[in-house]
């Protein structure tokens, strides 16, 4: 299945939030330059963001979180939220306590996500992945929606 990437920015003006298409082959912080001198600025995703949008995806579309991942490095952790993970696989109860280990890592212990990887199980079925950096890698079928998607809830989330 071959993916397409994405970077999320917001117009300064309108404050609008939009996807633009990403070549990861491209210099990151070109792209980022680019896009300043339309009149746009990055955003990044938050845990409060990621949370908001792992919630919309399960969801919405059915999804499945298939890997969650730290900006530092902590097996015990890391062990923890893949047994959750698992356990979500068989009973979507299990969001809300891992739903909250995460707002609780965040808020507290300053550990933020790095990157979630999703897959959705609705209809059309694709593969997302989400970064801290605002970057987005979704299957190519599904890539316009979701990217849209995306925008929409981050833009209220941030609002």
């Amino acid at each position: 299945m071959r993916s397409e990437y994405g970077k999320i920015f917001q117009n300064i003006q309108t404050r609008e939030i939009e996807c633009f298409s990403y070549d990861p082959q491209q210099n990151y912080y070109d792209i980022v330059q680019d896009a300043s001198k339309r009149g746009y600025q990055q955003s990044i995703f938050t845990s409060s963001v990621m949370i908001s949008l792992i919630e919309y995806f399960l969801l919405k579309h059915n999804a499945l979180v298939t890997g969650i991942e730290f900006l530092v490095e902590d097996i015990a952790l890391n062990q923890e939220i893949n047994r959750l993970l698992d356990k979500m696989k068989g009973n979507g109860a299990y969001w809300e306590i891992l739903k909250e280990k995460l707002s609780f890592l965040s808020r507290y212990d300053s550990i933020d996500i790095k990157k979630v990887t999703i897959a959705g199980r609705d209809g059309m079925g694709f593969l997302l992945s989400l970064q801290v950096n605002g970057i987005i890698i979704v299957s190519e079928n599904a890539y316009e929606s979701v990217s849209d998607e995306i925008s929409k809830i981050v833009r209220r989330v941030i609002a």
